[in-house]
């Protein structure tokens, strides 16, 4: 199993690595809710279909806003017998909560299992709706699956409307040479509108604190007055 990654709220993408035998008839692919739920075939696929030893299929009975799900394929001999069972993959579900001191807290259960583990993860984030093409944050395996993102450096330009999701990258030993990845769910949240008012101001004319004014954080601009 090299891969499965989340697409959408209800996509799952999920390709393997097949040897197209001569005993081989066709591929099962199962699933299972979580990391312990109980395995039941959601597709076959024939030998045929298999292109340069890779089989995909795109699962879309899934919420992957609610559910981490296990894929594994067997491979299935002419008698209808099980030849061999792959490695089992589980997705990402992210989740994520408001913290104090303008953070934003996000968890998630650790990507299993790649021949090769897990190197880290990538936490990619948008700020009202726009996508930053690098990851804001790097997190090794070794912390766990928590990350606390401090978002003041955007609160007074900011309308406090924020997505996010993490990126497990596979680490090198994959006996297969493989190094993929593995994408979560994008969770989105708002943060509270804040004002902060001052106690006093310096009307002196060195334009520093001459107007009194309250200081707006994650409220629109062009809305405030």
């Amino acid at each position: 199993n090299r891969f499965a990654t989340v697409q959408s709220n209800n996509s799952i993408l999920i390709t393997g690595y097949g040897d197209p035998a001569p005993s081989v008839a066709y591929y099962y692919l199962e699933r299972a809710a979580g990391s312990s739920g109980v395995f039941s075939v959601i597709t076959t696929i024939p030998k045929a279909a298999v292109m340069a030893n890779a089989i995909t299929y795109t699962d879309k009975t899934v919420n992957t806003q609610a559910e981490s799900y296990s894929y594994k394929w067997e491979a299935i001999n002419t008698c209808n017998q099980a030849i061999m069972t792959s490695n089992t993959d589980t997705t990402i579900l992210l989740k994520a909560s408001v913290a104090l001191n303008l953070g934003i807290t996000l968890t998630w259960n650790n990507y299993g299992s790649w021949l090769g583990g897990v190197s880290h993860y990538e936490v990619y984030r948008a700020v009202d709706g726009v996508w930053d093409p690098s990851p804001v944050g790097i997190v090794p395996v070794t912390t766990g699956g928590t990350y606390t993102d401090d978002v003041s450096s955007v609160c007074a330009k900011s309308k406090g409307i924020f997505s996010y999701y993490v990126v497990a990258i596979e680490g090198n030993g994959n006996p297969y040479s493989f190094k993929d990845s593995s994408k979560s769910n994008v969770v989105t949240l708002y943060e509270y509108p804040k004002v902060y008012a001052p106690n006093a101001f310096t009307p002196n004319g060195d334009k520093l604190n001459d107007i009194f004014i309250p200081i707006i954080c994650f409220i629109n601009p062009g809305a405030y007055s």
